[in-house]
């Protein structure tokens, strides 16, 4: 009977010590500048201007093959805003909630598109990035496969 609870209390002390490691390791992960490794991809995003009323940006396809990103609707842009508060997380732009599914946008092999991310109010002042979800298109227009993510670099207001 010793030698049981001798296992289940050492089981339990390896079980906490493998998930304290992996929340270090993954908080890690997340707060990695991203931002230089986007060449590697093919695919890019990058700010081409920020002002009171939007950040323009533009992504750039220098893959072989065609790729996807939301279209600009109601659900916001294709690429989001992140902000830097110790970790990276996800910057609100707005309160409203969009109920429609954004469709997919072709960029091809090559070619680049031009977008505004509209701003309600000027950014406050704080390290910033864009945020980019690409990948194949699947059986209809609103379905992304192989999603894959790029940051443009890091811009501060």
């Amino acid at each position: 009977m010793k030698n049981k609870n001798l296992i289940t209390i050492i089981s339990i002390i390896v079980t906490l010590i493998l998930l304290v490691s992996g929340y270090f390791l993954y908080r890690s992960y997340r707060s990695q500048k991203f931002d230089t490794d986007q060449s590697s991809t093919g695919v890019s995003v990058q700010v081409s201007d920020i002002s009171s009323k939007g950040i323009k940006y533009i992504v750039v396809n220098g893959t072989d093959k065609n790729i996807y990103v939301t279209s600009k609707s109601c659900a916001g842009p294709s690429a989001t805003v992140e902000r830097k508060e110790g970790d990276w997380s996800n910057y609100t732009l707005s309160e409203f909630v969009c109920l429609l599914m954004p469709g997919l946008m072709e960029i091809k092999s090559g070619d680049t598109y031009e977008s505004t991310i509209d701003l309600t109010s000027p950014l406050p002042v704080g390290e910033y990035r864009l945020v980019l979800n690409y990948g194949d298109k699947g059986e209809n227009d609103y379905q992304m496969l192989d999603p894959q993510t790029v940051y443009s670099k890091t811009f501060r207001r």
